[in-house]
């Protein structure tokens, strides 16, 4: 319960709180619960669950590569474009022969080209056909 200065009387929380301070701000849950974001408390879930707009847990999904978990919804939906492992639009680990940048993007370098720090395809030595580096060849082209 919490005093409700306005009209000088105590009052209940919100359900499933144990401590609030108005009717909508929930401090303490009660146990079983959890406190979320917004200030009410949800029942908890197992590990492997979540808690459901209907008041329920539900499974979690486990996605395959090139999808990721929208947990709003608990659906698997599809990576960015050449992008192995995301965390929505942001890709984590680029499908192989991509590199990733920093703001999560997976590019394709031609050959004759590296990822450099710069967070772009960069020419290789010219007698190289591929390159880790400026200075580093991975093979030659023919004839050098």
């Amino acid at each position: 319960m919490y005093l409700n200065r306005k009209v000088n009387e105590c009052e209940n929380c919100a359900q499933n709180c144990e401590k609030c301070s108005n009717s909508t701000t929930c401090e303490k849950c009660k146990d079983g619960t959890k406190l979320q974001k917004n200030g009410r408390c949800k029942y908890a879930c197992p590990s492997g669950y979540f808690f459901t707009e209907e008041n329920s847990c539900s499974e979690i999904k486990q996605c395959n590569p090139y999808t990721y978990l929208d947990e709003d919804v608990n659906e698997c939906k599809s990576c960015p474009r050449n992008c192995e492992k995301c965390d929505g639009e942001k890709c984590l680990k680029c499908g192989e022969g991509y590199n990733i940048s920093g703001a999560g993007s997976c590019i394709k370098c031609e050959a004759g080209t590296f990822f450099g720090i710069n967070e772009k395809c960069n020419n290789c030595l010219e007698n190289c056909a591929t390159c880790v580096t400026y200075g580093k060849c991975t093979n030659c082209k023919e004839g050098m």
